[in-house]
C-alpha cells in the first residue's frame, strides 16, 4: 500500500513538473531554431520573404539562447557557436584568421547504472550529445597577414546537420573532456 502511494505521489510531481515547464518554455524556443533540426534551410524558394525569416529567425535565437540552457533542457540540440579559425603557414609563419559562425551538438543525454553481481559490479550505460550526420563546409577566413599565401583563405571544417543521444564513438569525437562549467552555458 505504502508502494502504491508512493507511486501516486511521484506520477503526481512528474506531470505538475511538466505542466511548469510547458509554461515556463515558450513553444517558439523549441519548435524553432537557425537552421537547426526543427528549422527549414534557406532556398530560393524561400527567398520571397527574405526579411521576415531573417527577422524570424533572430527572434527564435534570441528566446532560444535565453530558454534553452544546461539546467533546462534534457535533450540534445544543435547550436550555433561561434570560434576563432586560424591557419598558418608552416615556413614563413603567417597567418589568416577569422571568427566562423557553425552548428554543433549541444545538450544532455539520459545515462545511469544498473548493479551486476560480477565484477566490475555495475552496467553502465553513458551516452552523450553528439552527431548523427555531418557535412564538410568551406569558410574563406578574411583577415590574413600582408603576403600570407592564398592557400591559408580556405578553412574546411566539419558542420553538425543534426543531433542525437547515443554512446561516445572515439574514432570520431574526443570522448574524454573536462568537465562543464554550468554558469558558462
Amino acid at each position: 500500500m505504502v508502494l502504491l502511494n508512493q507511486r501516486i505521489v511521484v506520477m503526481l510531481m512528474t506531470v505538475f513538473i511538466s505542466f511548469v515547464l510547458m509554461l515556463t518554455l515558450p513553444a517558439t524556443a523549441i519548435a524553432k531554431s537557425a537552421n537547426g533540426r526543427n528549422g527549414r534551410m534557406m532556398t530560393e524558394a524561400t527567398s520571397n520573404n527574405n526579411n521576415n525569416n531573417i527577422k524570424e529567425r533572430r527572434i527564435n535565437e534570441k528566446i532560444r539562447r535565453k530558454y534553452l540552457t544546461v539546467q533546462r533542457t534534457l535533450d540534445c540540440h544543435e547550436r550555433s557557436f561561434t570560434f576563432k579559425a586560424v591557419q598558418t603557414d608552416p615556413v614563413t609563419g603567417l597567418q589568416c584568421r577569422d571568427y566562423i559562425r557553425l552548428l554543433s551538438c549541444w545538450g544532455r543525454c539520459n545515462s545511469g547504472e544498473i548493479s551486476d553481481y560480477r565484477f566490475p559490479y555495475k552496467r553502465s550505460f553513458h551516452n552523450v550529445c553528439i552527431h548523427d550526420v555531418v557535412e564538410k563546409r568551406l569558410f574563406e577566413l578574411t583577415d590574413c597577414d600582408a603576403g600570407a599565401p592564398e592557400y591559408l583563405r580556405s578553412y574546411e571544417t566539419v558542420v553538425a546537420k543534426s543531433c542525437v543521444c547515443r554512446r561516445c564513438e572515439t574514432s570520431m569525437v574526443n570522448c574524454e573532456s573536462a568537465s562543464i562549467d554550468l554558469d558558462y552555458m
